[in-house]
C-alpha cells in the first residue's frame, strides 16, 4: 500500500489492534471467529477495518499498475467484491466498510479519488443526495 500519511496510517494500525489470540492472517479469522465471544467478535470486527483497509489498497494498486489507463474509479467496485470474499463470516456492516474508505481516504496516496468514487456511489445508489 502506498502511504500518503503515515502517521495517520499508523496512529490507525495502534487503534485498532487484534484481540488477544486472534491470528494475524485473515485466512485465519473465521476458525478463530467461531471460538470468540461476542465481545472478542466486535474486537476483530474493529481490527479487521484497517487491515482490509490495507488489502483493498493493494488489490487497487496491482489493477493500477496493470494497466495504466485505469483510475481509481475503474478499479475500486471489482476489487472491493474481492475484500468482500476476504471477510467472510466476520459480520461487517456498511459503518465498518464506510470506515476502510474513510481510513483510505486520509492515508492512501489514491485516497482522494477513492472518496470522490465512494461519494459518487453512494449519490447513485440513492443513500446521499
Amino acid at each position: 500500500m502506498k502511504i500518503g500519511d503515515p502517521i495517520i496510517w499508523a496512529t490507525m494500525l495502534d487503534e485498532n489492534p487484534l484481540p488477544e489470540g486472534c491470528p494475524a492472517a485473515p485466512g485465519d479469522w473465521a476458525t478463530w471467529w467461531v471460538r470468540a465471544n461476542d465481545a472478542g467478535r466486535l474486537a476483530l470486527a474493529a481490527a479487521a477495518v484497517p487491515r482490509l483497509a490495507e488489502y483493498w489498497a493493494d488489490q487497487m494498486e496491482l489493477a493500477l499498475d496493470a494497466d495504466d489507463r485505469l483510475t481509481v474509479a475503474d478499479v475500486a467496485a471489482p476489487t472491493f467484491l474481492e475484500l468482500a470474499g476476504v471477510v467472510r463470516p466476520i459480520v461487517l456492516d456498511e459503518f465498518h466498510y464506510g470506515c476502510v474508505v474513510a481510513m483510505l481516504a486520509a492515508s492512501w496516496l489514491h485516497g482522494p479519488a477513492l472518496a470522490v468514487w465512494f461519494k459518487q456511489q453512494l449519490h447513485a445508489h440513492g443513500v446521499i443526495v
